[in-house]
Formats: C-alpha cells, structure tokens, sequence
C-alpha cells in the first residue's frame, strides 16, 4: 500500500472499438494510476462484466448507449479503497462513488458534461454533490 494516490481523468471519445478500448486500458495499467476516471466512455450494462475482465480490478459505471456518452471509473488494488456508497444517473452522465480511502473518507465524482447550455443539468449535479459531505 502507498500513501500516495494517483487519479487520471480522460474523455476517452469513445471506446466503442475493441483495440481502441485495449489499447486505452492497457496504457491505463501501464501508469498504474491509482483511480482512472473515464468520460464518453460509449459502455452498455451488458459490456461492464467483460470491462471488469480486461481492467482485473473493481470498475463502476453509469452507461447510457454505445453511440454517447457514459461514464466508468477505475479503481487499482495498489491502495487500501473501500466503496461504501454509488450513485449514478440513467443518462451516463454522472458516477458517484463514496469511498474510505486509507482511512478517510472521500467522495469521487466523474461527469460527463453536457454540451449544451443546460442550467438544469449543472443545478441538478450542484444538488447531488451537495449531498456530500466531503465534497
């Protein structure tokens, strides 16, 4: 275990494409960062247990179709990380998850944004994150 952690955060335009996406995962191992964020990710539900294969360690989701938008983030077994709580929104735009992270408590929060002008949509994120309190 380390006291240092190292978190990327990628819109990935896509990871539709098989070697695309092994290639992104296998250059995300080869970093070993700690906590990889990915935005546009593309995922459907039915592909994250074949995601989880290819990543080996524990990976969250909130997908949406595999034309737009999507977000996973990636989380090594190179530090002490506890998930105690996930939110995520129908929309593959939002991936909150509240974690214990050597011994703290932390909460990471991956967007894909709108690309729109949508108060509606930045409000509605504002709310959710200040459901937390260690945001």
């Amino acid at each position: 275990m380390t006291d240092k952690i190292s978190i990327i955060s990628m819109n990935v335009q896509g990871l539709g494409d098989k070697m695309k996406r092994k290639d992104v995962i296998n250059f995300l191992k080869s970093k070993k960062y700690s906590i990889c964020m990915l935005q546009d990710t593309h995922f459907i539900p039915s592909e994250e247990k074949y995601i989880r294969s290819l990543w080996g360690y524990d990976c969250f989701f909130s997908c949406y179709n595999s034309q737009s938008r999507g977000v996973a983030t990636f989380i090594n077994n190179t530090f002490d990380c506890k998930v105690n709580k996930i939110e995520q929104d129908t929309n593959g735009n939002l991936l909150i998850l509240n974690c214990k992270i050597s011994e703290k408590d932390i909460t990471l929060i991956n967007i894909n944004g709108s690309n729109r002008d949508n108060p509606a949509f930045y409000q509605d994120m504002y709310e959710r994150m200040s459901n937390y309190e260690n945001t």
